[in-house]
């Protein structure tokens, strides 16, 4: 199993071995395709996303040594398994073998929801701790695209709301100083 954490700095671990990098664009590319998980993407819109900058011919260049690194970096940690995937032009992840905490984080807040905990304080209780604990920094953190900013304030502004939440259910539960810690928290990501 393929375990990617993004929420904080990119982790791609395989069991208890965390995936050295040959160029820091292969992980990247890897990023990027995690951002658009189910979603296809074509060879011109990941060059443009990861090479901004470069004339087409060397940025396509770049795209397919780096794709070539990533793919050799998962056959030595996971054997044959091929992670990204192409058809019809588009290069996409399979995503049979992959974890990854920004959708363990997402389940995690669809069981806070109100109306899945109504009269379960300690259900809810536990289901927020686990989400805040899963946050361990910024979507994607190091990582400066243009690509991930929306994403990034959004997987922010949840956080900062269960972290508020989980503060109240704290108190609720005479525990001052557990929700003190989480609006300490608030307050150091979001002074204003």
């Amino acid at each position: 199993l393929l375990e990617l954490r993004c929420l904080g700095p990119f982790q791609a671990t395989v069991g208890q071995s965390e995936i050295t990098w040959r160029t820091i664009k292969a992980r990247d590319l890897l990023a990027y395709l995690i951002h658009h998980r189910g979603r296809p993407v074509t060879k011109e819109k990941i060059v443009e996303a990861i090479w901004p900058d470069m004339d087409p011919e060397h940025s396509f260049s770049l795209f397919h040594t780096n794709l070539y690194q990533l793919r050799k970096v998962v056959k030595a940690a996971m054997g044959n398994y091929q992670l990204v995937k192409l058809s019809s032009g588009q290069y996409f992840l399979n995503l049979d073998q992959i974890s990854c905490d920004t959708d363990q984080f997402e389940q995690l807040v669809r069981l806070t929801k109100p109306e899945k905990l109504k009269n379960q304080p300690e259900e809810e209780l536990n289901a927020l701790q686990k989400a805040v604990s899963l946050y361990r920094g910024d979507y994607l953190e190091g990582l400066d695209y243009p690509w991930l900013e929306t994403e990034r304030e959004r997987l922010n502004r949840i956080c900062l709301s269960l972290l508020d939440r989980l503060a109240r259910s704290y108190l609720q539960l005479g525990k001052p100083d557990l929700a003190i810690s989480c609006l300490q928290s608030i307050l150091s990501d979001n002074p204003l």
